[in-house]
């Protein structure tokens, strides 16, 4: 194959030098092109010097118009006259200041689009001259997953809006400081009476052991200064990562309790007459042939709880959440307190509803949104594009994981025509169906008996 040629056309200045390492870099550092590009920097325009080569001139140098693939640099910001002459000239791929490549207007931001372009260029121009599975990347080019835990919270530090959200979200719990240690000892306090209460549900026998749990429980809460329990709502579209944000925050927050005292209720798949005992809980006597149900607030003293799609809750829940958020107290059908049991859970609530359109249409009351804490918004994936190919790289190396048990798979690799293909895609269903893309990519790449990941694997309208 007769490699790209990229030639830099000197002007004998002191800026010679920075341009030519910038580009030596750039090309040396790229595995899918350092081997197919040469390089040179010349004083002249060579005399052979073929359509699909790239040179990048300087301002002070004479030139043939007719020069095709130019990155035009001129000495000292963009003026006008030189944008437009390059917009005129459709033979000028780009222009830059070169003033920012070096002392004390440099900026790595303009550098680093410098070095996008110039990329950019070589690999359409290698594009047509090698196989697409020649030029890939490794699928752990971003970050290698080997080198950090089974959960997913890594994905979440990819771009600058995820990162405003992190952060919000750690100062959520560094808030939280002060009531963390009588969470950790009201769980302590209640581990004996939660574990009884388990094993006596959904029976309507040995009541008297049940209401003892009861009113142990509520001695205990007698001892908490809390006033009211903490509790964020998360909203953001489908598949955006509301759920892995939320196990985030709990697990900021219980740290190495997480694993017993984090459950997630998805209410969408409960049906609405359950809703109220799967929450809140039962006692006999509530409505015919109801027996002792526990209920999720009360399994998860002290714990956290996290409300998936809250904004499907009925207008009796939402009232009786209300309540809680307010006083604490879990009220149980059936049960002969009518003042209910007080006990401490953190709520975290997600929902994919325009939260304000539901306010104003009816269907959520006003009054429980603002009792909550603090509120969180995921953005799209669609507004994470920033380094989306962090998140890909993540995504691939998840879903293999998923294969492994299949010996044969050898995937290692996906083509630069497949990232940019999914760079163009915008993702209705976000998180959630790139997820769904890369499985199917896998998939048809293993059947084809490919270690690389093509174009074609992803059946994108």
């Amino acid at each position: 194959m007769n490699k790209i040629k990229v030639f830099y056309l000197k002007c004998n200045c002191e800026e010679d030098k920075v341009i030519e390492e910038i580009i030596n870099m750039i090309l040396k550092n790229k595995s899918d092109i350092k081997d197919k590009v040469e390089f040179d920097s010349v004083k002249e325009f060579p005399d052979k010097f073929d359509k699909s080569d790239i040179i990048v001139i300087r301002e002070e140098v004479d030139q043939p118009d007719k020069i095709m693939n130019k990155i035009y640099l001129v000495k000292d910001k963009l003026k006008e006259k030189d944008v437009i002459s390059a917009q005129e000239n459709s033979y000028v791929y780009a222009i830059f200041d070169v003033s920012r490549f070096y002392g004390e207007r440099k900026e790595y931001s303009e550098m680093a689009r410098f070095e996008d372009v110039l990329k950019r260029l070589i690999r359409d121009k290698l594009s047509t001259r090698v196989l697409e599975s020649e030029m890939y990347k490794l699928i752990n080019w971003k970050i290698d997953l080997s080198n950090y835990s089974k959960e997913k919270f890594i994905s979440m530090f990819s771009d600058e809006n995820m990162r405003e959200v992190i952060f919000k979200a750690n100062k959520i719990v560094e808030s939280l400081k002060s009531i963390d240690d009588q969470f950790q000892k009201f769980r302590s306090k209640v581990h004996e009476e939660i574990n009884k209460l388990k094993e006596l549900e959904n029976s309507d026998k040995n009541l008297n052991d049940v209401q003892k749990c009861f009113k142990e429980i509520e001695e205990v809460s007698k001892d908490l200064s809390i006033e009211k329990v903490p509790s964020v709502i998360i909203t953001g579209p489908t598949g955006s990562g509301k759920t892995l944000f939320a196990k985030y925050i709990a697990h900021k927050f219980l740290k190495n309790d997480f694993e017993k005292n984090f459950s997630k209720v998805s209410i969408v798949n409960i049906a609405e007459t359950i809703v109220d005992s799967e929450l809140f809980g039962t006692f006999p006597g509530s409505f015919t042939g109801s027996i002792y149900k526990m209920g999720k607030f009360l399994s998860n003293a002290g714990g956290v709880i996290f409300l998936d799609e809250i904004g499907e809750i009925s207008k009796k829940i939402q009232a009786k959440l209300l309540t809680y958020l307010d006083d604490m107290k879990v009220t149980i059908d059936g049960y002969s307190d009518p003042n209910g049991l007080r006990v401490p859970v953190m709520i975290i609530a997600a929902t994919n509803k325009e939260i304000k359109k539901e306010i104003e249409k009816g269907s959520f009351r006003r009054d429980l949104f603002e009792r909550f804490d603090y509120s969180i918004k995921i953005p799209s994936l669609k507004e994470r594009k920033s380094d989306f190919r962090y998140i890909l790289s993540f995504v691939l190396q998840d879903q293999l994981t998923n294969f492994q048990k299949v010996k044969d798979v050898k995937i290692k690799k996906i083509s630069l025509r497949a990232i940019e293909k999914l760079e163009r895609y915008d993702y209705p269903g976000n998180f959630r169906e790139l997820e769904s893309l890369v499985k199917e990519a896998i998939i048809n790449a293993y059947i084809d008996g490919r270690d690389c990941i093509l174009e074609q694997d992803f059946k994108i309208v």
